[in-house]
Parts: C-alpha cells; sequence; structure tokens
C-alpha cells in the first residue's frame, strides 16, 4: 500500500497468496487502530498509512 496507494484489496491478496477476506479483515482491523486509512472512492481513491514512531 506505501508502494502502491490506488493497490485494491484484490490485487493485495493475490500478491500474498491469501483470500480476499483475508485482507479485507486484516486491513478493516488496521484502519480502527487508525493505522492505514482509504482517502477518497471505492474507484479512484488511495491508502495512505499512518506515520508511526516508536516511543
Amino acid at each position: 500500500m506505501a508502494e502502491k496507494p490506488t493497490i485494491t484489496l484484490s490485487e493485495v491478496a493475490e500478491r500474498l497468496g491469501v483470500a480476499r477476506s483475508t485482507v479485507a479483515l486484516r486491513v478493516s482491523d488496521l484502519q480502527e487502530r487508525d493505522i492505514v486509512h482509504r482517502a477518497g472512492s471505492r474507484k479512484t481513491g488511495h491508502w495512505t498509512i499512518a506515520d508511526i514512531k516508536e516511543k
């Protein structure tokens, strides 16, 4: 997602060799924890990743 912000969940699943539903669950968890965000529409949107700094 950092390298290709417009990537779809289906493309992520294909690259990782897992089911799309698995990716959707993991991404949903990351969104709830404010680590990744989807900006824009489903068709033309993009992913953003929070800048997480270790303390």
